[in-house]
């Protein structure tokens, strides 16, 4: 790629609220974004009036650091693209990531927004950027049928790394799993070496080299990363004698976690309520011994019933300890308060003075009017509740009114970040309230499962019991990470279905 007229300028912070940070800066001509954090709606918000406010000249967005993702947010960006398109302007997504990919893909817009796989391919050329963007789709197309054909075009070496079977050179951008389809974001990475770094590819060759020689690279690499690994483990050995003399500490500590862990379970409802024409199902599965997750049903009065979800930041000890004391002025503000959005508005002025400015707590707060069936809603920046029946238009939707996570802001600020969706059940609802861990478990390769993931299961069994499709999804979880072992984030879901 030539040389840049318009160098790169130092990142301007543009927005930054703890949990989240936006900035800007120029690279190629482009005004470029990077959101990072904890996706919010104020960020979409604040990020769209700042595009406006610019004016002309084209806009690139990196959303790869950026957690929390929900089908709103990516709505919006969709709008933001066409916003800039349409005055006559280039939009480019760069390094979406998998979240990204996944909800444009749901909601038709994957082929809508110009993606980038790197802030390297930008190109203040707008012409050569198109034919770039064109050219790369073109060859990812090509490779998706060569990899499903050839699997000479599939070898990896033990990390994983992508060995190109044309220049035969391992490629670290490029984790290439066993089997299955591959996703965009590893095509894509794939095509760009060809294009860029490969140079039998750039010669016009497209026949791999022979079987043997492949694999005697690879033998080759692989052996190479044993040499490193045996330094690595000569290392690890000088540690041993130390780690064995902490084991004994260890049992002890062990001891007194499952103490807390009983003692946590406790706080727990153990068995959802029964309520007519509504039935629960509920889902906990921390990913160590006490959670940072947790759920709750409040008796607000004879006819309402509170529902709360939540996620404190952090895990073990400390996210435990937490996670009692929020749960239970939740619990408390909801009893008193006259709905979701002022009990959460009350519960962070009890708890933004006892936290540190880092730690925080995302929380979800329902409540249901069994008499009526009217369901309100409040979030605490928590995931969104999902909404799946097949008799409604759209089938699925995710409720997902505006909040800031408990513990991020003064109470006088937080009320006003705060509000209420209400929504009328109908028969053959069925509603998902569910912790991050739920869709940002991870497979072998670090790929998020996502909403994608989740919501086939939602739609194709939403007429079973509750307690039968959260089975379904631990079992999903289950399989795309690999075994339970493999859980790094605690995982918390209630499942409601509206029977009557």
């Amino acid at each position: 790629m030539p040389p840049d007229p318009n160098p790169a300028s130092l990142p301007e912070v543009l927005f930054e609220d703890k949990g989240v940070r936006l900035t800007r800066e120029n690279r190629r001509g482009f005004a470029f974004y990077h959101a990072q954090g904890k996706a919010t709606p104020e960020l979409a918000n604040r990020l769209r009036r700042l595009v406006s406010m610019r004016g002309r000249g084209p806009v690139a967005l990196e959303t790869a650091d950026l957690t929390g993702v929900t089908a709103v947010l990516v709505g919006q960006i969709r709008a933001l693209a066409r916003e800039v398109e349409g005055r006559g302007d280039t939009f480019v997504l760069v390094r979406p990531g998998d979240r990204v990919r996944d909800l444009l893909a749901l909601s038709g817009g994957e082929g809508e927004i110009k993606i980038l796989a790197s802030p390297e391919q930008l190109s203040d050329d707008l012409g050569a950027l198109d034919a770039r963007l064109r050219k790369l789709r073109e060859v990812s197309r090509a490779l998706a049928a060569e990899v499903s054909g050839n699997p000479l075009w599939r070898l990896r070496d033990s990390s994983g790394a992508w060995l190109c079977p044309l220049c035969a050179s391992t490629c670290e951008a490029v984790r290439m799993p066993d089997t299955g389809t591959l996703a965009t974001e590893v095509l894509d990475a794939a095509a760009t070496h060809l294009l860029d770094a490969c140079p039998p590819y750039r010669q016009g060759v497209r026949r791999p080299r022979p079987a043997a020689d492949l694999h005697a690279r690879l033998a080759q690499v692989d052996a190479g990363h044993r040499r490193v690994s045996k330094a690595r483990t000569d290392s690890l050995e000088s540690e041993v004698s130390t780690l064995r003399a902490r084991a004994a500490e260890s049992d002890r500590v062990q001891e007194g976690l499952a103490r807390a862990q009983d003692r946590q379970a406790r706080l727990l409802p153990t068995a959802p309520p029964t309520l007519h024409g509504i039935e629960f199902g509920l889902l906990f599965q921390p990913s160590a011994r006490v959670s940072g997750d947790f759920y709750d049903f409040v008796r607000m009065d004879s006819t309402r019933l509170g529902i709360v979800v939540g996620d404190v930041s952090g895990h073990g000890i400390e996210g435990a300890i937490l996670m009692g004391m929020a749960k239970k002025v939740i619990a408390l503000r909801l009893r008193e308060s006259a709905g979701p959005a002022e009990a959460l508005a009350r519960a962070n002025a009890d708890i933004q003075p006892d936290l540190d400015g880092v730690t925080f707590v995302s929380a979800m707060a329902a409540v249901l009017d069994v008499r009526t069936r009217q369901l309100t809603v409040a979030r605490a920046g928590h995931n969104p509740a999902l909404l799946v029946n097949p008799r409604r238009n759209p089938s699925w939707s995710e409720i997902a009114p505006q909040g800031l996570v408990l513990g991020m802001a003064e109470p006088e600020r937080f009320k006003g970040l705060v509000v209420e969706e209400s929504v009328p059940l109908e028969p053959g609802d069925l509603l998902l309230f569910y912790t991050d861990g739920v869709v940002e478990c991870e497979d072998a390769s670090g790929r998020e499962l996502g909403l994608a993931g989740i919501l086939p299961i939602l739609e194709a069994h939403h007429a079973e019991r509750p307690g039968q499709i959260l089975a379904r999804i631990r079992e999903r979880l289950a399989s795309y990470m690999g075994g339970p072992d493999r859980q790094k984030d605690d995982i918390a879901a209630i499942a409601m279905s509206v029977t009557a």
